[in-house]
């Protein structure tokens, strides 16, 4: 079972019941989270959660700017739940000419290397399948993003897998 969102930590107490009724019943359980909650939340739910699935969206210099809070608290916490043992996936966007800089590329390599329960990275090349419907709404889009070619995402996984020890897999 995985639980995604929105956030789903931000609804910690469902969360956690959800999760408690899910390991009486002895179902596989994953969280999809931003990290961006506290980490007393995080820890309760760790033995309930077979798999984390952790955004790795922007680098830290362009994170306020794209999601709107500080990376910070977020690395914090995603450190904090490997030393913890807790197996982990990293989801990461990749967004041509939004998140595609060289630091966001260094920086995901740098904190894969320094963890130690990643068991793969998944790059999400970006889908414009909301698109559509924000025009529908009459709502502006959050960005003016490009569908990434075949050729670029596939350059992309390789430049990552030759980089690191770690499954670099399209999500």
């Amino acid at each position: 079972m995985t639980v995604s969102g929105g956030e789903p930590l931000a609804h910690f107490d469902y969360l956690f019941h959800l999760l408690s009724l899910a390991r009486k019943e002895k179902i596989h359980t994953c969280v999809e989270t931003s990290g961006y909650a506290s980490f007393e939340h995080i820890r309760a739910l760790i033995p309930l959660v077979s798999l984390w699935l952790w955004d790795f969206k922007a680098s830290e210099a362009d994170h306020r700017r794209l999601t709107g809070v500080e990376a910070e608290r977020i690395r914090g916490n995603l450190r904090k739940l490997d030393a913890c043992g807790a197996p982990l996936v990293l989801r990461c966007p990749w967004i041509p000419e939004i998140n595609d800089s060289s630091a966001y590329s260094e920086e995901l390599l740098e904190i894969s290397a320094e963890l130690k329960s990643v068991r793969r990275i998944e790059i999400e090349p970006y889908q414009p399948l909301g698109e559509d419907k924000y025009k529908r709404l009459g709502r502006p889009l959050l960005c003016e993003a490009k569908f990434p070619s075949k050729k670029a995402s596939g350059d992309y996984l390789k430049f990552l897998q030759n980089r690191t020890n770690i499954p670099v897999v399209e999500g």
